[in-house]
């Protein structure tokens, strides 16, 4: 298993290519992009006010996090979405009674940016985990 940062802005299709090839699960943290919300840059990107997946999400009649979730389960992206209301682990549960279509799919595909919205593991450790300050 290679746990790494992953979501519909920044899709790793190259690692998880690599991955399936060798039999290597892929398993995202951050699944919904929220690092980017939460404040670590603060680039505007917020996938749950995306027009394409908020689309897909009423024609399913779904959550955009629910969208989001369930086009990991479909790329068979192990996933693990954090939240500390319960009303929304509940929900983040909730996404083994619709399928994306291909062209969904596609769609959210299409987003991806390559563009990281956590922090960069190296830049901001030392070999032993613990955060270092940048002069």
């Amino acid at each position: 298993m290679n746990q790494v940062e992953l979501h519909p802005y920044y899709q790793h299709k190259d690692l998880r290519d690599y991955h399936a090839k060798h039999g290597i699960v892929t398993q995202a943290w951050s699944p919904l992009g929220a690092v980017d919300v939460y404040g670590n840059r603060s680039t505007g990107r917020n996938i749950f006010d995306n027009d394409v997946v908020k689309e897909i999400a009423i024609a399913h009649n779904k959550t955009v996090a629910q969208v989001i979730l369930r086009w990991h389960v479909q790329h068979n992206i192990a996933i693990i979405p954090k939240s500390v209301h319960e009303s929304r682990i509940i929900e983040n549960s909730q996404i083994t009674d619709f399928f994306l279509t291909h062209t969904e799919m596609y769609a959210i595909d299409k987003l991806n940016m390559g563009l990281l919205g956590g922090q960069i593991p190296y830049e901001n450790q030392n070999g032993y985990g613990v955060q270092i300050s940048k002069p």
